[in-house]
């Protein structure tokens, strides 16, 4: 098995690459059977990988490789861990991609102990209390849905997208193991792991279209559409065929995908949920409205991404005129006087 928790490119023939290209390979880069390495250098989140004969203990959040390699050379130290075993190697992970953030990551990310021992799991009677319930043939890939998981823009940047990446650089069959784990998670997002399968890649023929589709990102309370019903009734009497899509937390993100990637255009007020435009097809048109004082997150969260994906991008950009309780607010200094 091996674990890690973000891509990595890994060259197993020696034979294919240069000297100079082996000196600037990502550390961990290849990993040989029986043994363990992390890789620290990056500032989003670290990456350790295992291969060979892997235990995990859920109970104390562990995952053990035996081995019969030789670890001391570079083991500081071997200890023992009780039961005869000699630990060999023992390093320590959070497998979220936000690693700056201590504080957070400590209080919202679970730890794993990833632990090397000496020996053969399978023929030393001592270590019969490691044995599996469950035996899988394939590679495992960690992940926490802890941290800022329940906003979509964290759900699909921080977890998702890294999650796609490290799965499709393994080319075959994955086993997915969640830390911290959600029960609304899955229901929101097991789908769309399932689009990773190789047998949808190709995806379905879409049916052509009667009319040119519109999707409206709906929310209430703030930043909220307040003449939505007569944007709706608008856009059908011009020939639009209408949808309005109301996220919530357990809005399953198939649904939004397959209503989004049909639509011709998305119209929203700047939030989390603009992170759909991801689904849409290029040369589709996604319109964000954007709030007072918020030109520069709409711009380099979702204006720039969307252009450089394909989408045309219109930004609606709301005056002092357009606010609905401008009588309340008109005399706060922010608006009078906004620079």
């Amino acid at each position: 098995m091996n674990v890690s928790d973000i891509w990595q490119l890994e060259d197993d023939d020696p034979r294919l690459v240069s000297e100079a290209d082996a000196l600037n390979s990502p550390i961990c880069s290849s990993v040989a059977n029986g043994t363990l390495c992390c890789d620290r250098s990056s500032i989003r989140s670290d990456v350790c990988k295992l291969k060979g004969d892997i235990r995990t203990d859920s109970g104390s959040s562990s995952i053990f490789l035996y081995t019969n390699t030789e670890f001391s050379d570079y083991v500081p130290s071997i200890s023992d861990d009780g039961h005869g075993n000699e630990i060999l190697h023992h390093e320590k992970i959070r497998p979220y991609t936000r690693k700056w953030e201590t504080n957070m990551m400590m209080e919202k990310v679970s730890e794993l102990d990833l632990i090397v021992k000496k020996g053969n799991s399978t023929s030393n009677t001592k270590n019969q209390h490691h044995k599996c319930d469950v035996n899988h043939e394939v590679p495992a890939v960690f992940f926490s849905t802890g941290g800022y998981t329940g906003n979509v823009y964290h759900d699909i940047n921080d977890g998702i997208l890294p999650l796609y990446i490290t799965s499709q650089h393994f080319n075959r069959k994955v086993v997915f193991v969640i830390l911290d784990y959600h029960e609304w998670w899955l229901t929101e997002y097991g789908d769309v792991l399932g689009l990773m399968r190789a047998e949808e890649k190709e995806g379905k023929l879409m049916l052509k279209k009667s009319k040119p589709s519109l999707a409206i990102i709906s929310r209430k309370g703030s930043r909220e559409i307040t003449n939505e019903n007569a944007l709706v009734k608008m856009a059908e009497e011009i020939g639009f065929s209408v949808t309005v899509l109301r996220p919530e937390k357990t809005t399953e993100l198939a649904k939004m995908y397959r209503v989004l990637n049909s639509s011709d255009v998305m119209i929203g007020v700047h939030g989390a949920a603009m992170t759909n435009f991801l689904f849409m097809k290029p040369d589709s048109i996604f319109v964000q409205i954007i709030p007072l004082g918020l030109d520069w997150p709409s711009e380099n969260y979702y204006g720039e991404p969307s252009r450089r994906l394909g989408l045309k991008y219109i930004r609606y950009k709301i005056l002092r005129i357009s606010i609905t309780n401008i009588h309340k607010l008109v005399k706060h200094e922010l608006l009078t006087y906004p620079h």
